[in-house]
């Protein structure tokens, strides 16, 4: 079986190696800046069983490759150059946007290596730690881990080890899964101790089991496991054991999510047929399982009115209140932008009813210094949970973003004002194009936290240096209406849009920072304000932000 901690490409952390300085041992552990024929080693991004997977540079080609380096104890083991060997000839059958591309082997001296696409982002497994996804993101997440899946058994590959770990989501919102190291053509999987390989928690009863045909249905009976886990937030078959989790698929029927979270019936329907106990009863491979993914739509109900309402929170809703991120001085303002994106995101619900950030400095200035004691904050203002954090520019110790960059590191806290007691608490590290997209999963953590679910979109892939001014600008913006004040503002808006000139949501704050600017000093630009607001709208008509922005340009610019 394969280890829980096996290789994951995107996740553990960057550290230098403990052997001789500059030269691999038996691990196969590597010294950063060490050179491999063409590949300059960069970081350590996973340990495994069969070795470990660096961040390496390919000087010929100028861009970062994932390099695994097999372990050197394995080398002497019988059948274990062949078996990498089959990892990368079976990888390179298949075709896919929504597969890791493999590239070549290579040898230097005694090492044994292979090189993979860089994938800039993180695992599935990551995103779990913070509970379960919107179900447009589960959703969105199957239908790229299915298409992969598809292309596999296309080429006639049996991939035999999905997991969460498996599954990485690029920045760009490309789902691709990756390790092919236990992967059989199907012909080749028969009777013997091969038969066993994979991790419990996702194994099919015919793997656990040594009984009936491992295939196509093997593959769908993990993904199943997967996406259970993506709607409610734990394994379905979860135990303190190895043994107690691989024979509970084997003895209990699948679990319904239905009875742990509110799923429609077609998703619901879809899980417990992909975790049938009976590889028959399943879905026949990857491309029945594209097609039934396909015609599952997620129904909402149609907005009665053009412009979005108001969110009307319910009688039991819980009241938070998001206190200003802690940061360094010339990171006040990032973390600012963040703290509104976070707010904007917790208020989509009508579970929760949330403080806006302004009120909250306004209600708190005299109690925000090193005592934030949230008994005190609670009852100032006047709300059940307090939600506490910082954001802070650090060298990056794992995942994706590892290497000698900077990157920004968000701590966060729910805190139950009643008692005092810290109800949860998470890490998030990213570099700048990724803050949007972190801040999304903060507010989702901490919904899922209070045992609520918010319906956040995906967030697009920006720029670095846009994302940095966007979030900028937006602080400004919210915090000063003087002119004098608003033009830092829209100085930052604006140089965000040179960057990212379609982007919809910096086209909406400049409109509304032009429209503020407009109403003070009428020689201002007012057209402007309004055109930008509507590019906004028509790229996002179903954007609050977006009509408030419209709003706001008609109503200042007359």
């Amino acid at each position: 079986m394969t280890d829980e901690a096996d290789i994951d490409v995107a996740r553990t952390a960057t550290q230098p190696a403990t052997e001789l300085p500059g030269m691999p041992g038996r691990s196969g552990a590597i010294e950063l800046d060490v050179v491999l024929e063409r590949y300059e080693i960069r970081a350590l991004l996973g340990v495994g069983g069969m070795g470990r997977v660096y961040r390496a540079y390919d000087r010929s080609l100028d861009e970062d490759v994932a390099l695994k380096m097999l372990r050197g104890e394995l080398v002497d083991t019988p059948g274990m150059l062949e078996r990498f060997r089959q990892e990368v000839r079976l990888a390179r059958r298949v075709t896919s946007p929504h597969v890791v591309r493999t590239f070549d082997l290579g040898e230097h001296g005694d090492l044994h290596f292979l090189t993979m696409e860089y994938v800039d982002g993180r695992s599935l497994a990551q995103l779990l730690e913070h509970g379960p996804l919107a179900l447009d993101e589960v959703l969105r997440i199957a239908r790229g881990m299915a298409a992969g899946i598809a292309a596999a058994h296309a080429a006639g590959v049996l991939h035999r080890d999905l997991k969460p770990d498996n599954v990485l989501l690029e920045h760009t919102g490309r789902i691709a899964i990756t390790d092919f190291g236990i992967a059989r053509p199907y012909a080749t999987v028969a009777d013997g101790d091969d038969r066993f390989a994979g991790t419990p928690a996702y194994m099919a009863p015919e793997q656990v089991t040594g009984e009936g045909v491992i295939g196509p249905p093997t593959d769908i009976y993990a993904f199943g496991t997967i996406l259970f886990e993506m709607l409610v937030g734990r394994r379905a078959f979860p135990g303190s054991s190895m043994i107690e989790v691989a024979t509970a698929r084997v003895t209990q029927p699948p679990p319904d999510p239905r009875a742990l979270r509110n799923t429609p019936d077609q998703l619901a329907t879809l899980v417990l047929r992909c975790m049938a106990r009976q590889s028959a009863q399943r879905f026949a491979d990857g491309a029945e399982l594209v097609a039934a993914l396909a015609a599952i739509e997620l129904v909402s109900p149609p907005p009665t009115l053009p412009l979005p309402g108001p969110v009307i929170p319910t009688k039991s809703a819980r009241t938070v209140a998001l206190l200003p991120l802690r940061a360094p001085d010339d990171l006040a303002e990032l973390a600012d932008g963040l703290a509104e994106e976070i707010v904007d995101a917790l208020s989509m619900t009508r579970d929760l009813r949330v403080r806006p950030l302004s009120s909250v400095r306004a209600a708190t200035r005299a109690l925000l210094g090193e005592n934030r004691d949230p008994r005190d904050l609670g009852e100032t203002l006047g709300v059940d949970v307090i939600v506490d954090g910082s954001l802070r520019r650090i060298t990056a110790t794992s995942g994706p973003a590892a290497s000698h960059a900077p990157v920004i590191r968000i701590t966060a806290r729910v805190i139950g004002v009643a008692d005092g007691f810290q109800l949860w608490a998470s890490r998030f590290e990213t570099s700048s194009e990724g803050l949007l997209a972190v801040g999304d999963d903060i507010a989702r953590a901490v919904a899922s936290a209070l045992e609520v679910e918010i319906p956040i979109n995906a967030a697009p892939a920006r720029d670095a240096r846009a994302t940095e001014l966007y979030l900028e600008g937006k602080a400004k913006l919210r915090l000063h209406w003087r002119e004098a004040r608003l033009a830092p503002a829209i100085e930052d808006l604006e140089a965000a849009l040179v960057i990212a000139p379609d982007d919809p949501d910096v086209l909406a704050v400049l409109a509304m920072g032009l429209a503020r600017m407009s109403f003070q000093n009428r020689t201002a630009s007012q057209s402007r304000a309004v055109e930008l607001a509507e590019c906004a709208v028509a790229a996002t008509p179903a954007s609050s932000e977006a009509w408030l922005a419209l709003g706001l340009a008609r109503l200042y610019t007359g």
